[in-house]
């Protein structure tokens, strides 16, 4: 998808959890270098507020996921609603969004 975009011209942002360990966010960096990171937690409320200011569309991937959990519905069903809202909430709260 991000290549996509760059391809197409559009100036992507990305969400990783933490900017902290440069060891976990270097390959992204390098695989796209215009790409701008942002620090961001899908189950953190207004956690993408600051990534979503200036943004015309916002294109929304992540899921957790784990082959094999205790609790499917709560381990993986409900942080995907919960995340899924939260991005959804910080894209209203953006009056630059058009799309999501």
């Amino acid at each position: 998808v991000v290549r996509q975009l760059i391809e197409r011209g559009y100036q992507v942002r990305g969400s990783v959890r933490s900017l902290k360990n440069a060891r976990k966010v270097a390959h992204l960096q390098h695989m796209f270098p215009t790409v701008e990171l942002f620090e961001a937690d899908l189950m953190r409320n207004r956690s993408f507020d600051a990534m979503f200011k200036d943004c015309s569309f916002v294109v929304h991937t992540a899921s957790p996921f784990t082959p094999q959990v205790p609790d499917p519905q709560r381990d993986l069903i409900a942080p995907a609603v919960e995340g899924t809202l939260n991005v959804l909430e910080s894209a209203l709260r953006s009056p630059t969004v058009k799309r999501v």
